[in-house]
């Protein structure tokens, strides 16, 4: 047996070898044994470099997918609309050629298809009014939603009164104090201490009872045990900051600027930045019209405005009216003026608006330009301004200035009643009532970060707008110029126009040089259709002056056109060679306040005698248009 345990001891030395296990295999080509040495230090292969699979219906490392299918819309919201997409053969990526691709465009300001916005604005409330108390979120470039980083989070109140405090503990009632043996009557015990009394809070625990005094021997009354502690109150707990109180409304107010150095700064925010449609609107009130009257104006001393709207500004010799407008690059600008002149002390409300085609200017609610345009502000970072225009030359607006208010769409389009006090809704950027009355802060009421702040001359004023006029508007209207001229005697010459919307007629002017002394006459024929017999409605005389090329005028006058009618418009004249002036350039035509221009219209063969009705084929129907200028007003 030890023999045994000797030879065992030996086998396990010799098979042993820095740590490698020899094993012997046989090899059949060479029939002798080879030795491979696998070592107990070896480390585990990394999973991480195991070659992946493609095919295995597993996503392995370097692949994007590994068969199956994914919605088109999950891959690219913005490129896809519809279907799915299989897994590629290399399973390096989907393939998107069955996905059904978005046929809308993200920016033309129309939401289509998938589209969650394109190019509007959404109040932040709108959105998600359990998080968000304000501010305004613009459309994200891509269509898919709103940038909400520009909306302000509901902050909740620390309503926590704090953790009422434990009730103390009750003390142990003492022992009873054992019976004196019956004999003498012993001492009277000493009473016990009174326990102290705890803190109180605001239900601190109850202190323990003490223990009830152990009765002397002989009637020795124990110790009266001490009362427990009163346990500690709570903390109360911080009670959240009261928001502010809005305005009720109820305050009538304004801010007041001197004219020389007052006006209200809003910093600059992105939401500022305009694009698509929007409109600027405010009540002003001028106290004088000799300076120029900036109500408001993005832009400062080193760039032009992004946009801006003024007052009414009586500048060397003419009126300039009240208007607005923006620029599109460095030095190019469009921009509308209104017709009426603004009385001095009188309140009066200017709206600016933009659509994707149009700006418009409306006063007191009624329009009064519009111009075609397809260029966008050029936003820039500068501060608003309400009251001044800053630049090398600043200027001061001196008068009123209340109810501004700066919207993310075309909210006028036609001819409205404009509200005294405006409101915000979804599309609004910034409403600023000017009803503080203290402090230089004028709020928001969007709350979008775009608080202004008084600075100068400018001061709360306790007026708000109580009465205006409503504006009844001339509209002129230029057809024909002074481009090609020729001279006759002896007829009448006019233009011929349909009427799309009625209007009254208050001055026609026609535009000629007359060689002698006499008198023309401007008449007005009507027709039911462009090729009928037109009827003479209104003769006009005119007096002219030999050798003056001038407009010649009706003056003031009173004639109603009629929707859908035609009429032709001519001056006649006998005798005396004339110049008349006329355009040959009418491909494009001629669009007027009430219709359109159809055709000029020559009676060469006119004797001097009115005619009573004009046959349309009777007479030249001429490719020109004889230069004539014509004001109406709403009837």
């Amino acid at each position: 047996m030890r023999v045994l345990v000797i030879i065992l001891a030996i086998f396990l030395i010799t098979s042993c070898d820095d740590g490698k296990i020899k094993v012997s295999v046989k090899n059949d080509a060479e029939n002798k044994a080879d030795t491979d040495e696998i070592s107990d230090t070896d480390e585990e292969k990394n999973d991480d470099t195991v070659d992946s699979v493609c095919g295995n219906y597993i996503v392995e490392f370097g692949e994007k997918c590994d068969g199956g299918v994914k919605n088109c819309e999950e891959i690219d919201a913005e490129l896809y609309i519809d279907s799915n997409a299989g897994c590629k053969d290399d399973c390096s990526g989907w393939d998107t050629i069955t996905c059904v691709e978005n046929p809308y465009e993200c920016g033309n300001e129309v939401v289509e298809g998938n589209e969650e916005c394109d190019g509007n604005a959404e109040l932040c409330t709108q959105i998600d009014p359990d998080k968000f108390s304000g501010g305004l979120a613009k459309c994200l470039d891509n269509c898919t939603g709103f940038d909400t980083v520009t909306c302000y989070l509901i902050e909740v109140p620390d309503t926590d009164a704090g953790d009422t405090g434990n009730t103390g503990d009750t003390g142990d009632t003492g022992d009873t104090g054992n019976t004196g043996n019956t004999g003498d009557t012993g001492n009277t015990g000493d009473t016990g201490n009174t326990g102290n009394t705890g803190n109180t809070g605001n239900t601190g625990n109850t202190g323990n009872t003490g223990n009830t005094g152990n009765t002397g021997n002989t009637g020795n009354t124990g110790n009266t045990g001490n009362t427990g502690n009163t346990g500690n109150t709570g903390n109360t707990g911080n009670t959240g900051n009261t928001g502010n109180t809005g305005n009720t409304g109820d305050t009538c107010g304004s801010v007041e600027f001197d004219g020389t150095s007052g006006f209200v700064e809003v910093v600059h925010n992105s939401v500022l930045d305009l694009s698509g449609s929007w409109t600027i609107e405010a009540w002003v009130k001028q106290y004088d019209n000799q300076e120029q009257s900036p109500i408001l104006r993005k832009g400062s001393v080193t760039t032009e405005p992004a946009y801006y709207l003024y007052g009414d500004y009586f500048y060397y010799s003419y009126d300039e009216t009240p208007h607005g407008g923006y620029y599109y690059d460095s030095s190019t600008n469009e921009y509308v003026s209104t017709v009426t002149v603004p009385s001095i002390n009188e309140w009066y409300h200017v709206a600016l608006v933009r659509s994707s085609s149009q700006l418009k200017i409306f006063y007191n609610g009624v329009l009064e330009e519009t111009v075609t345009t397809t260029n966008v502000p050029m936003n820039n970072t500068e501060n608003l301004f309400f009251g001044t225009r800053q630049s090398s030359t600043p200027s001061f607006f001196d008068g009123l200035i209340d109810e501004v208010r700066i919207s993310y769409f075309e909210r006028y389009g036609s001819d409205f009643t404009p509200e005294k006090r405006f409101s915000a809704d979804y599309s609004t950027i910034g409403l600023w009532h000017f009803e503080e009355t203290s402090g230089t802060t004028a709020y928001n009421e969007v709350g979008s970060g775009l608080d202004g702040t008084l600075k100068g001359g400018a001061s709360w004023k306790s007026e708000c707008v109580d009465t205006y006029a409503v504006p009844d508007p001339e509209f002129v209207d230029t057809v024909g110029s002074s481009e090609a001229t020729s001279v006759t005697s002896s007829s009448m010459k006019g233009n011929i126009y349909s009427v799309t919307t009625a209007k009254t007629i208050t001055e026609i002017e026609t535009y000629f040089n007359f060689s002698g002394s006499d008198t023309a006459y401007i008449d007005i024929y009507e027709a039911e259709t462009l090729d009928g017999v037109y009827s003479n409605k209104a003769t006009y005389s005119v007096a002219v002056t030999a050798g003056y090329q001038s407009f010649y005028s009706t003056g003031i006058i009173d004639f109603d056109l009629e929707v859908g009618k035609y009429y032709y418009i001519g001056t006649r004249w006998s005798g005396n060679s004339t110049t008349y002036y006329f355009s040959s350039s009418t491909s494009s035509g001629f669009t007027t306040s009430f219709g359109e221009w159809e055709r000029g219209y020559n009676c060469y063969d006119y004797s001097g005698i009115k005619p009573d009705d004009i046959d349309y084929d009777s007479y030249s129907v001429g490719g020109i248009a004889y230069y004539q200028r014509i004001t109406t007003k709403n009837p």
